[in-house]
């Protein structure tokens, strides 16, 4: 828990330098980690009251007023929080962001910094050129989940810029009850229950899934997110939590949580349909029926030579030949 407020604050510094205020969206979700767990170290708490008592007076009245509702419902909470977080609520213009409370004052304020290990990407990656090569629905999502992270979001861009806009899909059915779904598998840090609500929910293959839930650039996570309207604040919680290899890099979280905000669903609809496609694909493939007119030879064969019972229509006699009574000759 510590090491994610450490990331939340990278984050914090990130917006203030690169002009995107994600202030709201990181209040509600430092709030929603820190109420989730009934234990907190001292570290936890003072971590979490910096970040909570700095953003407070930054974000709009309805943000404040919902994590004051959760501190208040919270049994966890220390009373000087609480105390010290309505009075910053209820004056955002004098309060300091960072708040000389007798309980907090001796310790540091430094956060831990990201791992050294996380790998970085550039809020601004320059894009890739787009290639010309022409692309069929079934080859589009397997390129984007072996391309690279400039690939990628080259492609996003493309589609961003040239593709119509689009309908949501009609086949998203419980929406809330899937992005909740999903939330709660990141917190859980369980990607294996996440691919399985990926399957089940958008009618993909096992495979791709799998392989959104376990990439370690993020890319794919956007593409699902948008296309069912995902709120920016849950995709953020998904991205921290879900694969340590994008949450622990606070530059790359970032870079994600910018370029979904720009997207439209027009961007993320080829690749959506694409794996879909893909997946049905694969789907009637497997289950194609022996009886099918494109039946290859061996199934030609296995049909000729099997009965309705599965029995060898060569093991049984002729309907008319006579019984065979035993003991007789």
């Amino acid at each position: 828990m510590a090491r994610a407020f450490a990331n939340l604050d990278g984050l914090l510094r990130l917006s203030r330098t690169e002009g995107v205020d994600i202030r709201p969206a990181l209040l509600r979700v430092i709030t929603d980690l820190f109420v989730q767990e009934p234990i907190h170290t001292r570290e936890e708490i003072r971590q979490y009251a910096e970040l909570c008592l700095r953003l407070l007076p930054a974000v709009d009245g309805q943000t404040r007023a919902a994590v004051l509702a959760k501190l208040a419902a919270f049994p966890a909470t220390p009373p000087w929080l609480l105390e010290e977080a309505q009075r910053v609520a209820a004056d955002p213009a004098a309060a300091p962001r960072v708040p000389g409370n007798d309980r907090l004052r001796g310790q540091s304020g430094a956060s831990a910094p990201a791992p050294a290990s996380a790998s970085r990407a550039p809020a601004d990656a320059a894009f890739a050129p787009p290639t010309t090569e022409p692309e069929t629905p079934q080859s589009l999502g397997e390129r984007f989940l072996r391309a690279e992270a400039r690939e990628r979001q080259a492609l996003l861009i493309r589609f961003q810029d040239t593709e119509p806009e689009a309908e949501p899909p009609t086949w998203m059915r419980d929406r809330a009850q899937t992005i909740e779904r999903l939330e709660r598998f990141a917190a859980e840090r369980n990607p294996r229950g996440f691919a399985r609500e990926l399957q089940d929910s958008f009618g993909l293959s096992s495979r791709i899934a799998a392989e959104i839930a376990h990439d370690d650039g993020g890319e794919p996570l956007l593409v699902v997110a948008k296309a069912i309207a995902m709120p920016a604040d849950a995709l953020l919680r998904i991205l921290l939590l879900l694969n340590p290899a994008v949450g622990q890099s606070v530059e790359r979280v970032f870079s994600l949580y910018r370029l979904y905000e720009r997207l439209r669903y027009a961007a993320v609809a080829p690749i959506m349909t694409s794996w879909r496609e893909d997946s049905r694909a694969r789907l009637a493939a497997r289950f194609q029926s022996i009886h099918a007119e494109d039946a290859s030879p061996a199934r030609e064969s296995l049909r000729a030579g099997f009965r309705l019972g599965g029995e060898p229509a060569a093991a049984r006699p002729p309907a008319n030949a006579p019984t065979k009574v035993q003991g007789t000759t």
